[in-house]
């Protein structure tokens, strides 16, 4: 939804055929750089947002560590029972771990949504609309 507003500004200014190259550099170089900027910018949220999740969850864990482990079932209390097994083999460890990704995940997409909603914001505020290029290119020859 972003992309062919761009590529459609980006196109529309090439008046001659010597310009060509240069529209060409204009489209393919922000494609080439986001291709590499954005597993970056994922793995770079993962990390942080990994990092803060996992210092809360254990900073919960210790002001409420006499509360977390029942001790007639070896399991976790309601709040934090998602994973754990019938027998309470899993380790703390393991369940805090699963925690902390399936949040980082879910931030992951927020960030994503965020961004994805600036970039309609943008399209839809641009003052320029583009004509397409048989419109343009046709009243000028006619």
């Amino acid at each position: 939804m972003f992309i062919i507003p761009v590529l459609m500004i980006a196109t529309n200014a090439v008046q001659k055929a010597e310009e060509a190259p240069f529209a060409s550099a204009m489209t393919n170089f922000p494609r080439s750089i986001g291709e590499a900027v954005a597993p970056y910018l994922l793995g770079l949220v993962d990390r942080m947002r990994g990092q803060l999740h996992s210092q809360r969850l254990i900073d919960r864990l210790g002001r409420h560590r006499f509360e977390t482990w029942l001790p007639q079932r070896g399991c976790l209390p309601r709040d934090l029972s998602i994973v754990c097994e019938p027998h309470g083999s899993m380790s703390m460890r393991e369940v805090v771990r699963r925690q902390v990704e399936i949040l980082a995940f879910a931030d992951k997409f927020t960030v994503w949504a965020g961004l994805i909603l600036f970039l309609i914001v943008m399209t839809l505020a641009l003052p320029m609309r583009t004509p397409p290029p048989r419109i343009l290119f046709g009243e000028k020859n006619g």
